[in-house]
């Protein structure tokens, strides 16, 4: 008797060749939602579908007794359908796997005895010591390649990569490499996005060169320093988008290929999506709101165009719902981040704010503070019960009237946080300041908590000194250990050693702006003022944006004060 799943029984039983009819291009998979939906009926517990395909690799064996059908979850789907005409395996729509069951009465069954060849495991995946051996190839080389420590915690974030053949991986480095011209730069670029390795190597060579063409050689090398992601997109996805923008969006990007380009550089998320979704997002959001509205929602927020047109309109339809029509315009005007969330979600927020301060109340602060809306009820709920726990109803609900945010914050966190919090700040301080915007304290972990505490013992020399900073001003616990350490660096070298202790002493909250800032503000003080005008500025300086920065250095040289 012929193997079941040879060349001779695809012949005899014609199924030879035949695609199943669920087989997606990579391409278009996401439509495969929409598709069933229309070959089958949703009230069928089972569908009576046929259909035959190949029976080879992994997907298709039979095991040596039980006759258990591979690869089920990915045919779950499916109602019946015939194998070779002899077996016909019927899948419900809430079983978990396939029982595969003769197709008549008299159908031969196999015997145990018959040779029915085990599957190779070739097919269905490695043994488990090549597995580990595997892993432990490709551990060594992302230590090559990135440095110990860098290897090793790169191992850890994407353990999906240690299941590569280490010669794939290679392969995919080495065309990372002559793509991005020299190992130092593929270095970044992996560090970054280790994932790269499990794209297929002959996807990496082509992306870059399609990027160039679209982008041009300076841009497309600053967009994948930046994005290294974009790597892993196929070569027809990235060449795609540009004419899929100018085709369907021609009154937004009147300027054609050039104004269409500006954006993908700037958001170059958009070459890792299908066209197909940038297509449908627009229109759909026209068809809710109208040209205008939507001209502005899709200016202000270009990312609606990777977002799914079902998505968008689920949630439009969730706001519309609990604001009314013309208040949820105003709110995604606001906040349009909003049509990229789940419509059950900003559906469950609402009746929880709705029980905590009333229905008016509840609807003014959603119009406020649009991103309550994006906030599971449960976590509402959760949240103002802990609060409730710490601080007592009516604390609970002035410090969530002046800071909505509290309640987006993990119950766990705040739990865990708030001991830490009333020991460093002591019980009168923590009383007082839990009022104001310092209860966003709350939401962080305490662990980070305790190295940012540490970390401000030792710049200021004693924990006593850390604590009297801390304790008049609370925020300076929101910034990051590493954080404080390049500040306090950075102040020293431009303002000299003397500056920085006076500037830490009277604001200890500059230890939150990073140091990339603070030399961006100080070169362009110091090119209007000179270095040393610049060194004796207040620290609003240092802290200020680059708008509030030029405007405030305008109004110092109106008035000649140097």
């Amino acid at each position: 008797m012929a193997p079941v799943g040879s060349a001779s029984s695809r012949s005899a039983s014609g199924v030879s060749g035949v695609r199943h009819p669920h087989h997606h291009s990579r391409r278009h998979g996401h439509s495969s939602r929409r598709l069933s939906s229309s070959l089958f009926s949703p009230k069928e517990e089972t569908s009576s579908l046929q259909a035959s395909f190949p029976l080879r690799g992994a997907h298709s064996c039979f095991s040596h007794y039980g006759f258990v059908l591979r690869g089920g979850s990915q045919l779950r789907s499916l109602g019946a359908f015939s194998i070779s005409g002899s077996f016909q395996a019927h899948v419900s729509s809430r079983s978990r796997g396939v029982v595969v069951c003769p197709a008549s009465a008299t159908t031969a069954i196999p015997s145990p005895d018959d040779s029915i060849p085990p599957p190779d495991d070739a097919q269905i995946g490695l043994a488990p010591d090549e597995e580990k051996e595997t892993a432990t190839a490709v551990t060594a080389f992302l230590m090559e390649v990135l440095g110990d420590k860098r290897g090793r915690a790169a191992a850890r974030r994407h353990p999906a990569v240690l299941r590569q053949r280490a010669t794939r991986v290679r392969e995919t480095w080495r065309n990372l490499v002559d793509v991005l011209g020299s190992e130092e730069e593929a270095a970044i670029c992996l560090n970054r996005a280790t994932s790269i390795l499990q794209s297929d190597p002959s996807t990496v060579a082509a992306a870059m060169p399609t990027l160039i063409e679209e982008l041009g050689e300076a841009d497309a090398r600053r967009v994948v320093r930046g994005n290294p992601e974009l790597l892993k997109s196929r070569a027809n996805t990235i060449s795609s988008t540009i004419p899929t923008l100018i085709q369907c969006y021609p009154h937004l990007y009147p300027g054609g290929r050039s104004e269409a380009r500006k954006l993908v550089v700037r958001i170059p998320a958009l070459l890792m999506t299908r066209d197909r979704t940038i297509a449908e997002s627009g229109p759909a959001l026209e068809r809710i709101f109208g040209r205008d509205v939507t001209v502005r929602l899709v200016q202000n927020t270009p990312h609606l165009l990777m977002t799914r047109a079902d998505t968008i309109v689920n949630a439009a339809q969730a706001v519309i719902e609990v604001l009314g029509y013309d208040n949820a315009k105003k709110v995604l005007l606001k906040s349009p981040y909003l049509l990229m969330s789940s419509e059950s979600t900003i559906r469950s927020g609402i009746p929880q704010l709705t029980e905590i301060f009333g229905a008016e109340a509840a609807k003014e602060l959603a119009l406020a503070r649009p991103y309550l809306l994006k906030t599971n009820g449960r976590n509402i709920v959760a949240m103002y019960q802990v609060l409730n726990e710490i601080f007592g109803s009516e604390k609970a609900l002035e410090m969530v009237k002046k800071t909505p945010s509290l309640l987006r914050a993990r119950p766990q966190t705040v739990r865990e946080s708030a001991p830490v919090l009333q020991a460093l700040l002591g019980d009168d301080v923590f009383a007082q300041r839990m009022d104001s915007t310092a209860s966003s304290l709350l939401g962080i972990r305490a662990d980070t908590i305790q190295d940012s505490f540490k970390t401000l013992s030792e710049i200021y020399g004693s924990s006593a000194r850390a604590m009297d900073a801390v304790r008049r001003q609370p925020m300076t616990l929101k910034a990051r250990a590493t954080t404080m350490r390049d500040t306090v660096n950075t102040l020293g070298i431009l303002l000299g050693q003397v500056r920085a202790r006076e500037i830490l002493i009277d604001s200890p909250t500059v230890l939150q702006v990073r140091a990339w800032k603070l030399k961006r503000n100080f070169k362009y003080c110091s090119d209007r003022f000179g270095v040393e005008s610049a060194r004796r500025l207040p620290v609003f300086y240092w802290k200020a944006s680059m708008v509030t920065l030029k405007r405030a250095c305008d109004r110092k040289e109106e008035s000649g004060v140097m």
